[in-house]
């Protein structure tokens, strides 16, 4: 349903998926041992689904707080729910939010000026990245050859096809081009909805370790 590359300087340490309570809700997610933020997380007791990526646009000269704790926060309310004047001494990003009773995903885009909203559905198919650490042609070239999966299907054996074929293309593109030779892919984060409710994989690409945990 949901796979998640977390492009990183490569000793940026994480500690693996854990559960946590804040404010009586239950969350997992993997911790940056430095900002004990999160790119991607999980509200079980709601259930809501998050994710955060980088991007460009005008930066702070010292920020007033982390894109991954921005995560957290929009977890903790268990809805996305962001305002332009509160964002202005944080660096661009783009956040996902997935309501798994409405269907429905928020995306919103801030590029240190501008704060944008779109909605998508859970159906569509779709990859974003983080247009700090890519080139334009970098980008455009994965974003062909996902698409082009996604219309194999014939080539793929799922009967959740989304998740699978996500996790499929990650697994095959895992160190992949960045503008800078310390940063590549530290970890892959998948969540599945199967028959028990969610399922959570988490593979670190530097430890090379693997961890499911049942949600």
């Amino acid at each position: 349903m949901l796979t998640f590359n977390r492009d990183e300087v490569y000793n940026r340490v994480a500690k693996p998926p854990e559960q946590y309570t804040v404010d009586n809700q239950k969350l997992i997610f993997p911790k940056d041992i430095k900002s004990s933020g999160s790119s991607i997380g999980v509200n079980v007791t709601r259930p809501v689904i998050g994710y955060i990526l980088k991007l460009k646009g005008k930066k702070p000269k010292i920020p007033s707080n982390s894109k991954g704790n921005i995560c957290i926060d929009q977890l903790i309310q268990g809805k996305a729910n962001l305002y332009e004047n509160e964002l202005h001494d944080i660096a661009p990003f783009t956040l996902l939010s997935l309501c798994l009773h409405t269907q429905v995903i928020t995306q919103y885009h801030w590029d240190g000026l501008l704060l944008k909203q779109i909605k998508r559905t859970i159906s569509t198919y779709f990859i974003l990245y983080s247009s700090s650490l890519y080139e334009n042609a970098i980008m455009k070239k994965l974003k062909a050859e996902f698409n082009s999966l996604i219309r194999r299907k014939s080539e793929i054996e799922t009967t959740t096809s989304s998740f699978d074929k996500k996790y499929f293309f990650y697994k095959n593109h895992r160190i992949l081009l960045k503008r800078r030779s310390n940063i590549q892919t530290v970890s892959i984060t998948t969540i599945l909805k199967n028959k028990n409710g969610l399922k959570l994989n988490y593979t670190d690409l530097s430890e090379n370790t693997k961890q499911t945990i049942q949600l």
